[in-house]
């Protein structure tokens, strides 16, 4: 059990660290989330939360497991990395850290293939390109 919190404050911690590109960039008081849970009556906590379950239920979703392989057989983590660009779009996903599982591919592809998010936005009011890391953990984390 204080494994699994960990691992899920890494993983919360991991989406919330925003880097961005250039130093040109100013800092975004509002950063990039999954899209699909900006209800007005909830606060950016509870919006980051709803965002980061919402993710990552996409990703265990969306990955087409081999035959005779399921997640929960799993063991281990994939760490993939991206842009968030001014769109909403993701754009460089690259595998950071691989666990020989034999689906890191798979897990790649679900990010290539993933709606847009709501992009960071600067103090301004200008949208950002910012970079995340995701750690995707098997078996997975089922968030409450």
């Amino acid at each position: 059990m204080k494994q699994c919190l960990k691992l899920i404050l890494f993983t919360m911690s991991l989406i919330a660290l925003v880097s961005c590109r250039a130093s040109k960039i100013p800092k975004a008081p509002s950063i990039a989330k999954f899209s699909g849970c900006n209800e007005k009556n909830l606060s950016q906590k509870e919006i980051n939360k709803c965002s980061n379950q919402k993710m990552m239920q996409y990703i265990y979703d969306c990955i087409q497991y081999p035959e005779g392989i399921t997640a929960e057989s799993l063991k281990g983590m994939v760490v993939i990395g991206f842009d968030v660009l001014p769109s909403g779009e993701l754009d460089n996903v690259l595998i950071n850290r691989q666990a020989n599982l034999g689906i890191e591919e798979e897990v790649k592809e679900c990010f290539i293939n993933m709606p847009k998010w709501d992009p960071s936005i600067s103090s301004t009011g200008e949208k950002l390109s910012t970079k995340h890391a995701v750690p995707v953990s098997f078996p997975p984390i089922r968030y409450r």
